[in-house]
């Protein structure tokens, strides 16, 4: 079976020599995450703005005549869009991305703007002018599905004559912004029978930058017959649904490899078993386990496998799971997101699109901050950690210069208007940040000496198998 699998991979081996150039990194960030879990929830302001090169905002909807995009009332309430455009003074190389579409937002609105030629073009032009006027980078375009869900048949051609006009409005803009163009991307289901149906393949890749193939919730509570399966093997020696097999078919049907940029769920699909005695991969489901279908994220599992839960190990699928009574969880941990981010790098495809931030451990309850996150840039190379450390550390400095030369030039006006007592404050002010500047260096200069050695030695170890992926 073993050969089997290694024979089919498109080529799951880690690369001696660095990959050159950089990977996309596609952070979805879901609307609900600014609210979800109270004191614990993800604020936009606690996103690490160097963990990604494009920052989705999910989602963006379409009114009802088909003609505009528009925000849902909770991002405006929340100011969103505003928040997270703040994360540039961080980062000013983050794309930031309107996704608009979802499993919420059914078809009807998408057949309306594909109705007539005119509607599109109306759409294209107000679309191009509302992402500028709200500061986005690019516009994530997720359709669920084509010709599905009271769409036609008619819509999958229709959808690709609307792709070339996108691109055309993006193209001759009247104002192009100074820094880049907009960039344009799909999120796809990457299933044989959804091509078929729903996207032409050789049309969409003429006009889009890259797809975001939602490599997850490949299987499901939906499923008949419904079996406790994992939603997001990497491999499969006995079935075509896999993340490699995909990826490969993609590739195969002349999208070019970097367009692909693969999924990466932070949660876990769970499955009541029809007879707990049977938990073994493919054992006979009743329906969803305790989450009710939801998903469960990572920051919860982590919890669970740091309280004693034992983790299995699928080998020919290289994922994990977990059983608790009845309940049976397919879910990924940091070696299985490490293995699908080497595949990503030893193959060169485009990137990895990670579904959602707020699921990943933010705070460090379970251990390291972001840890799901942090294996995911070490698979895709040593490269991409040092980049991430340099980048990071050199915002850290910024920070604190700007706040110096800020100071100074305040010190200088108590001066002049003979301000002595709020001279002298501000002075303390200066000499502290002085310091805090001095010890930052100092910090950073140990860090960044570790991280080198690292490199040099082949990187971060992946996680073993015969450790919990998270301790006490």
């Amino acid at each position: 079976m073993n050969t089997i699998i290694l024979a089919s991979l498109l080529v799951l081996l880690v690369s001696l020599t660095e990959i050159h150039g950089e990977f996309i990194k596609m952070c979805y960030y879901s609307a609900w995450a600014a609210y979800r879990d109270g004191d614990q929830a993800l604020k936009p302001e606690d996103v690490d703005a160097h963990h990604c090169t494009h920052l989705a905002l999910a989602y963006g909807t379409i009114d009802a005549s088909g003609k505009r995009v528009k925000f849902p009332d909770v991002f405006e309430d929340m100011h969103l869009p505003e928040r997270m455009n703040s994360l540039r003074d961080h980062n000013e190389d983050l794309n930031m991305v309107l996704s608009v579409g979802g499993w919420m937002m059914d078809s009807e609105a998408w057949s309306n703007m594909l109705r007539s030629k005119e509607n599109m073009e109306e759409f294209a032009k107000e679309a191009v002018i509302f992402l500028r006027f709200h500061d986005f980078d690019g516009i994530d375009l997720d359709w669920q599905y084509p010709a599905f869900r009271k769409s036609t048949a008619e819509d999958r051609e229709r959808f690709a004559d609307f792709m070339e006009i996108m691109r055309h409005a993006i193209e001759t803009e009247h104002e192009p912004d100074s820094k880049w163009s907009l960039s344009l991307s799909l999120s796809v289901d990457p299933s044989a029978y959804r091509v078929i149906n729903s996207y032409n393949l050789k049309r969409l890749a003429r006009e889009v930058d890259f797809f975001n193939l939602k490599t997850y919730d490949l299987h499901g509570h939906w499923d008949e017959p419904m079996a406790a399966v994992h939603h997001s093997p990497l491999t499969h020696a006995d079935s075509p649904i896999n993340i490699n097999t995909l990826a490969r078919s993609w590739a195969e049907a002349g999208v070019p490899k970097n367009m692909l940029v693969l999924g990466i769920p932070y949660y876990g699909r769970s499955f009541r078993l029809q007879n707990p005695n049977m938990t073994m991969p493919g054992a006979p489901a009743l329906g969803p386990g305790s989450d009710g279908g939801e998903g469960i994220p990572v920051n919860k599992i982590c919890h669970l496998i740091r309280g004693g839960v034992q983790e299995q190990y699928i080998p020919e699928q290289k994922v994990p799971y977990f059983v608790m009574g009845d309940e049976w969880v397919g879910f990924d941990n940091l070696r299985s997101v490490r293995e699908k981010a080497m595949l990503v790098a030893s193959n060169h495809l485009g990137g990895v699109a990670l579904w959602t931030l707020d699921q990943d451990d933010h705070r460090g309850v379970c251990g390291e901050k972001w840890s799901i996150t942090f294996e995911v840039i070490h698979g895709l190379g040593r490269a991409e950690h040092v980049d991430y450390v340099a980048a990071k550390q050199e915002s850290l400095r910024t920070l604190i210069n700007h706040k110096i030369v800020h100071t100074s030039k305040e010190i200088g006006y108590y001066s002049d208007v003979q301000n002595s007592t709020m001279a002298a404050r501000k002075e303390a002010e200066l000499e502290q940040l002085q310091n805090d500047l001095a010890t930052l260096q100092d910090q950073q200069q140990k860090q960044w000496m570790q991280v080198q050695r690292s490199a040099t030695l082949g990187g971060k170890a992946i996680p073993p198998l015969d450790q919990p992926s998270w301790k006490l």
